[in-house]
């Protein structure tokens, strides 16, 4: 496929997935949306999956069906392991179990999107998304939600993960 190709196909896709996303947000159309997603993930391969799973843990967490949407965050990260996608849904699960009071779950959660912000940002080909990562490390390390497992870590006390 040459490259204008590719890239009128990646307009196309975004245009799509872009129009679907817009209808989760209102609870009138996000069954409708769902549905959408879940026609278009039918259709689609491999790593391809995964901003319809994400657009579907999405959906569900806004629906507050909380199981559902951790699923398909799991399905994201399976689907594409250290893409943006997988970024977002490790945020969205870090979220969830926040949210739920899982300290287990959510330490855990942290570590795996940890994990993928420094692959992304350290061999992802596109530019954009190597800042993106370093950004969200940055951010989180400023904002104290990283600084307190070195600090715990470094100072030989066990960490509280509130």
């Amino acid at each position: 496929m040459s490259q204008s190709l590719q890239i009128e196909a990646l307009e196309v896709f975004d245009q799509e997935i872009r129009k679907i996303l817009l209808q989760i947000d209102r609870e009138k159309t996000r069954k409708k949306a769902i549905r959408a997603l879940q026609r278009k993930l039918e259709k689609a391969e491999g790593s391809s999956k995964a901003p319809y799973y994400l657009g579907l843990a999405i959906a569900h967490h806004i629906s507050h069906q909380y199981d559902r949407s951790l699923h398909y965050c799991e399905m994201v990260l399976s689907a594409a392991p250290f893409s943006v996608e997988s970024l977002w849904g490790s945020c969205l699960k870090v979220s969830i179990y926040k949210s739920l009071g899982m300290k287990k779950e959510r330490f855990e959660a942290e570590g795996n999107h940890i994990l993928i912000m420094k692959k992304i940002a350290l061999h992802s080909q596109d530019p954009n998304h190597r800042e993106m990562a370093i950004a969200e490390l940055r951010k989180q390390f400023d904002e104290g939600d990283l600084q307190k497992y070195f600090v715990d870590s470094l100072s030989g006390n066990e960490a509280s993960y509130m």
